[in-house]
């Protein structure tokens, strides 16, 4: 005869749902695939980077086309906002009057480039080799440029405004009227710049190289610049100007008279 209370108790252990060894297990498989659906059927942050249109996707497949086209319409612009040109080496590239707006530039090769009049704003351009390129009038307006090499370029005009230009070389550039109100260069290189006219206003030049090697800063406004004592009296002493923000719209008067200019 079947012992009745082992039979009973073999239920009780067997057949209860709150002893069950793989309950915890199952529960967490369940939370797993639920975390899993949600990624897939959720849609994913935007990506500003990557997403080429026809116009980047042409220049990257052949330059020296792209030139030839480009030389057709010199003064056309294109629009290669959000492009991805990451490492990517754009020597000589035509560029000019165009957008690349918010685009990734990180360790690109632009090496004597047409940049002029190019809106390349909000842009990621870190380690970047920009050396001999045309940047006149371009607009690099809050951009990140740490260690970029900015040398030889012409960018009169150029506005740096918020930009982090940190450990960037400019040595030897035609910066003059360029904008750098409220910009980082820290640690950056100026041997042989040419700062004439440059708004330098509450800029951050901290621990920079070669600034009394600077080419010229006549007329530049270093109102509110942070930097090291020796080279805010080397500045003065050179010809750079000192107007508050109140009086910016006489500074640009007075910079165009210093500097002998008929520019309005």
């Amino acid at each position: 005869m079947p012992d009745l209370t082992e039979e009973i108790l073999s239920d009780g252990v067997k057949n209860s749902p709150d002893d069950d060894p793989w309950r915890g297990c199952w529960f967490l498989f369940l939370a797993f695939a639920l975390c899993v659906a949600i990624a897939i059927i959720l849609p994913k942050p935007a990506d500003n980077c990557g997403r080429n249109r026809a116009d980047a996707k042409r220049l990257l497949e052949d330059i020296d086309a792209w030139n030839s086209w480009r030389s057709q319409y010199p003064e056309r612009g294109y629009d290669l906002k959000n492009s991805d040109f990451r490492a990517c080496s754009l020597d000589g590239a035509l560029l000019q009057n165009s957008s690349l707006f918010k685009s990734c530039l990180t360790g690109v090769s632009l090496v004597g480039a047409n940049l002029e009049n190019t809106n390349i704003s909000q842009a990621f351009l870190e380690d970047a080799n920009l050396s001999s390129a045309k940047l006149m009038d371009a607009s690099f307006i809050g951009s990140i440029l740490t260690g970029v090499n900015l040398s030889n370029v012409d960018a009169r005009g150029a506005r740096f405004r918020t930009s982090d230009l940190r450990n960037a070389d400019l040595s030897e550039s035609d910066l003059t009227n360029a904008e750098f109100w409220g910009a980082d260069l820290s640690g950056a290189r100026l041997n042989g710049a040419d700062l004439s006219g440059a708004d330098l206003t509450f800029a951050s030049l901290e621990n920079v190289g070669g600034w009394d090697a600077i080419k010229s800063i006549k007329c530049a406004n270093i109102f509110g610049m942070n930097a090291q004592y020796d080279f805010r009296m080397w500045a003065l002493a050179h010809g750079a100007l000192e107007i508050g923000e109140d009086e910016v719209v006489n500074w640009r008067e007075l910079r165009d008279q210093c500097m002998g200019s008929d520019e309005n």
